[in-house]
């Protein structure tokens, strides 16, 4: 993992079941905030948690994906934990880029940092053709 200072970290928290073009575009417009993009890629049993019901693709399949469409610099596995933040230890990001849906996932992070020693950018993506692209609606 490159915790070089000269390198702006951004992370990256999802699920990616299913790559689509929602998502790649949403990956390309995190790199543009950073030089260095790191995806926190949800464990199946956060998955489970998150979306009630189990991911199509395992966690080695989702990431196999992810490395062969090289838009990102590392995929780390999230926090077994929700709510732990074990992440930021180990990825040390100073901005932190979310999708336009992932506003629960907004609104625990702010209530860290609000207690935390954390000082770092929250960073809205707008959404890419939400009505074709999101992933609930094409797996259905």
């Amino acid at each position: 993992m490159i915790h070089n200072s000269k390198f702006t970290r951004v992370l990256v928290f999802g699920v990616f079941d299913g790559l689509h073009e929602g998502h790649k575009f949403f990956l390309r417009e995190a790199k543009k905030f950073g030089d260095f993009l790191v995806v926190s890629l949800a464990k199946d049993e956060a998955t489970q948690k998150i979306k009630k019901r189990p991911p199509r693709h395992n966690f080695e399949e989702r990431k196999k994906v992810l490395e062969k469409e090289m838009l990102v610099d590392e995929i780390i596995a999230g926090d077994s934990e929700s709510g732990t933040w074990q992440i930021f230890e180990k990825v040390k990001p100073e901005v932190i880029a979310l999708g336009y849906d992932q506003i629960s996932l907004r609104e625990s992070l702010e209530e860290y940092f609000s207690k935390s020693y954390w000082q770092l950018e929250i960073k809205n993506i707008s959404s890419f053709s939400p009505e074709k692209y999101k992933s609930s609606l094409i797996q259905n």
